[in-house]
């Protein structure tokens, strides 16, 4: 059964329609066939997936199934649910995303999680946390994209100030957006601007961080093209390609940290598969850092670096 065989009705049953949408994912080499026809259904009749469910012999009317099958269309040349529906979760929180910014992976979750932790930890009381309302935290997030890190940081961490900087016009307003959505645009200050590049024209921007963390591009421009459709085909490149060897924005990162670091603050920073022995050589170059440490994701994989400014 293809889409255009359901044109000529008027009113369509949930279960008939999902097993449609399924079956014409599925002949699209979707694996994730039936997960996505249910969300993009949720998303069109603005419900849980559980409603579909407890309801599945209610009728969708004709708008919302021309609404749902074009979306379907859509997901079946491969583009992401995501970019479809401009949003994803991430930290509990909905974000918007466009075809300008990353879409959030879970395990950048680890990477605010971390820095959550720097910032509790006893290793911060140089920060003189009881008087940050006067003396906030400084964080810098370096490509910011859909602003996710700095929005979560921002939502679970009163005594900071985050700083994105993102060389991207749209996804800047795309984090902005989000900062506004999510109550924390008057704790994060938003930069045009390239890694370090961006200046300091503006008084209120500091020379130097607290905190600089980033989710860089790590992937080998090789590597790209065996990525799955969805990513490499829609996501932006700029935001995924990190060179030859998947290392040349981390080591340009590394090297001009230490001048925007304040002494004993801290960089966080998210990394590739097998990257972590690389990363590690390249911080302890600078002969600026100590206590080096991995945070491995759920697979096992060394996915977030910390590195303490002497």
């Amino acid at each position: 059964m293809n889409p255009r065989s359901l044109d000529h009705l008027t009113t369509i049953i949930l279960r008939d329609i999902l097993n449609w949408a399924a079956e014409y994912l599925k002949s699209r080499h979707i694996s994730s066939a039936r997960l996505d026809s249910e969300v993009l259904l949720s998303f069109v009749l603005n419900k849980d997936r559980t409603y579909l469910y407890q309801n599945s012999e209610s009728r969708i009317q004709n708008p919302e199934f021309k609404i749902f099958k074009e979306f379907i269309e859509r997901r079946g040349m491969m583009e992401p649910v995501s970019y479809i529906t401009g949003e994803k979760e991430f930290w509990s929180l909905k974000f918007k995303v466009t075809k300008d910014t990353l879409i959030p992976r879970p395990e950048t979750e680890i990477l605010v999680q971390t820095v959550l932790d720097i910032i509790r930890s006893q290793k911060l009381k140089i920060f003189n946390l009881q008087s940050s309302i006067f003396n906030p935290i400084h964080i810098l997030d370096i490509g910011t994209g859909s602003g996710n890190i700095a929005v979560s940081i921002a939502k679970e961490s009163p005594e900071s100030h985050v700083f994105t900087v993102d060389k991207s016009d749209n996804a800047l307003s795309v984090a902005k957006e989000n900062a506004i959505t999510h109550n924390v645009a008057g704790k994060i200050t938003f930069i045009r601007g390239d890694l370090y590049d961006f200046g300091f024209k503006n008084s209120q921007i500091p020379k130097i961080f607290d905190i600089i963390v980033s989710n860089p591009p790590y992937i080998p421009t090789d590597d790209i093209e065996g990525l799955m459709s969805e990513v490499k085909d829609w996501e932006p490149r700029w935001a995924l390609d990190g060179g030859k060897d998947g290392l040349k924005i981390i080591r340009e990162i590394v090297k001009d940290t230490p001048i925007f670091l304040e002494p004993k603050g801290f960089l966080v920073m998210e990394i590739g598969f097998d990257q972590a022995e690389d990363v590690k050589n390249i911080i302890k170059a600078t002969d600026k850092f100590s206590d080096i440490r991995f945070i491995k994701d759920l697979s096992g994989i060394e996915r977030v670096v910390t590195a303490w400014k002497r």
